[in-house]
């Protein structure tokens, strides 16, 4: 429902390749309101991570890996517990090399992120 409000169709749920598999492939429909995706990107992917705990850099490299491989440019991790803290650094800068190699975005929300909106922040 919020994908179709903010004028993005899911593609594919569970999408599997041969290398991996892809939580959620979301396509820019042509009235969609978000402006920078006709100019940035017309594909999204998603990955969702409803764990008790963080996720490390391992698993945001490997998300990474896919947006490389699919050739998509930006992504969105939704991980319940965010990304971990010892290794936070070592996540955020898998994050950055990415956009500083090919200009990919990778946004990280998590729960705490999903409530404050719902609040209305």
């Amino acid at each position: 429902m919020l994908a179709h409000s903010l004028g993005l169709r899911v593609e594919y749920r569970r999408l599997t390749t041969l290398a991996s598999e892809i939580d959620l492939v979301a396509e820019a429909t042509a009235d969609t309101d978000l402006p920078f995706f006709p100019e940035y990107a017309r594909f999204l992917l998603v990955e969702c991570k409803n764990w008790a705990s963080p996720l490390g850099a391992k698993g945001v490299r490997d998300f990474c890996g896919k947006m490389r491989d699919t050739k998509v440019r930006l992504g969105l991790i939704f991980a319940k517990s965010g990304i971990t803290g010892r290794e936070r650094r070592v996540a955020e800068g898998v994050i950055a090399n990415n956009f500083q190699r090919d200009g990919s975005i990778v946004v990280v929300i998590t729960l705490a992120d999903v409530r404050a909106v719902a609040a209305g922040e």
